[in-house]
């Protein structure tokens, strides 16, 4: 059953903004969300590109772009709570060099993503977990 934010995204039209690599950006109005997700993740002309974030433009709110939890979202596995449970950041960031964590023998290539959340920065890879605090060392992915 959907709770009543599920049931408001998904049936009002809305305005989100993509963010790809390499300063590629996509806006998609006047779909609910659903429709969007369905652009983003499964039509042709989208399909052959993985976006880093999504950007509601009304609020600001922004979505790290975990492409398993939007196909989990789109096959019904996963309720809209729980995506944006998952995936909603502050922001996303890269680190500009080499990040060497300092409790153990690991080092996030240059240009590697991280999530903000609480004021906390941590590495987007599933197989290390890192924390660290932003600084100057790291960069807006746009």
């Amino acid at each position: 059953m959907q709770n009543e934010n599920e049931k408001k995204t998904n049936s009002g039209h809305l305005a989100l903004k993509i963010f790809y690599a390499k300063g590629i950006r996509v806006s998609i109005k006047n779909r609910t969300f659903k429709e969007a997700m369905y652009l983003i993740w499964q039509s042709p002309a989208f399909s052959d590109y993985e976006p880093l974030k999504i950007v509601f433009t009304s609020t600001g709110k922004t979505l790290y772009a975990d492409k398993q939890a939007f196909l989990h979202y789109l096959d019904g596995n996963f309720n809209l709570e729980a995506l944006v449970q998952h995936t909603q950041c502050d922001e996303l960031y890269r680190n500009k060099e080499d990040f060497k964590a300092d409790s153990f023998d690991f080092i996030a290539e240059s240009g590697s993503l991280w999530k903000l959340k609480n004021n906390s920065l941590t590495l987007i890879d599933d197989d290390n977990y890192v924390e660290t605090v932003l600084s100057s060392f790291f960069e807006i992915a746009e």
